[in-house]
């Protein structure tokens, strides 16, 4: 397989894990922990930014399938700022409810997503002028 193919499929998955992650926040990243049905609780539910940077990564990494260089560099930035986003806005690991198998699993898939968009974005996609098999020598 090819590198840009390899890095727009692994931008798709961070994409749709952050879609994921965002939509249910509390119980990805916090165990769960008994509250008395009248309290209320004071995790929150969905972290809207990284919800929003997933879906935006998950149509990048779609764009980025048409070879598009500029598009592995958004996917890039995308994964940093959700990176940030989970290390700054999660849990703590101090914490007694911390959860840290899915923060890993941010990390890491985030870590990955910029490497590889990063390689691939600077990976040439056309054949220089000398290399192309059209190329006939000339004789003189």
């Amino acid at each position: 397989m090819k590198l840009r193919t390899v890095a727009s499929a692994i931008s798709l998955i961070d994409g749709a894990w952050l879609i994921y992650a965002g939509w249910f926040w509390s119980r990805t990243f916090f165990f769960p922990v008994p509250t008395p049905v009248t309290s209320v609780s004071s995790l929150p539910f969905s972290n809207w930014l990284l919800l929003g940077l997933g879906v935006v990564l998950l149509l990048d990494s779609l764009v980025s399938l048409l070879n598009w260089s500029v598009a592995f560099y958004v996917s890039a930035v995308l994964a940093v700022l959700a990176v940030l986003e989970v290390v700054v806005a999660g849990p703590s690991p101090a914490g007694a409810q911390f959860e840290a198998g899915a923060v890993l699993l941010s990390v890491l898939l985030g870590a990955l997503t910029i490497a590889l968009d990063v390689l691939a974005a600077r990976r040439k996609s056309f054949v220089p002028e000398e290399d192309h098999p059209l190329n006939l020598p000339v004789f003189g």
